[in-house]
């Protein structure tokens, strides 16, 4: 049977950034669902990746679907030293587009997002990009991070 929808763990994604040249990221990221470390070269293939990835998800029956990244903090993954890391949660994917969150090192509040184009935006600014408007700094609707 069609998963009718995604589980959590099919929507989190976690992200290190382990190099920028010319002002483009590569690195490498994982999904709790996902065996292995995925390599991207670009911020757009990043994207094109985890909505691939996502679609996938969506095609397989749930009974292929168990958690590699449990208990999460304790995978090598994360003990890797990286540039910059995100963590992204999506919560909704319609018309093609994803709504969610993200938290990133240094930062105390998830920055929510209404789209891939916005979440870019805010990746770049958190990179330090040149020319990307600043919008975390305008009093961007952020969120508390829960603690379970």
């Amino acid at each position: 049977m069609e998963p009718e929808m995604l589980t959590d763990d099919m929507r989190m994604f976690f992200i290190h950034v382990n190099d920028i040249e010319n002002g483009v990221a590569s690195g490498i990221f994982m999904n709790p669902i996902q065996k292995e470390e995925i390599p991207f070269h670009n911020l757009s293939d990043l994207i094109a990746k985890i909505d691939a990835m996502l679609h996938d998800f969506k095609k397989q029956t749930m009974e292929n679907f168990t958690p590699h990244l449990e208990p999460y903090l304790n995978h090598p993954f994360f003990s890797k030293r990286s540039r910059y890391f995100f963590f992204i949660p999506i919560y909704y994917m319609e018309y093609g587009d994803w709504q969610g969150s993200m938290r990133y090192s240094g930062c105390k509040k998830a920055v929510l997002f209404r789209g891939i184009l916005e979440l870019l935006r805010i990746m770049h600014e958190v990179m330090g990009a040149q020319g990307v408007p600043k919008i975390l700094s305008s009093g961007y609707q952020t969120a508390p991070i829960l603690k379970g």
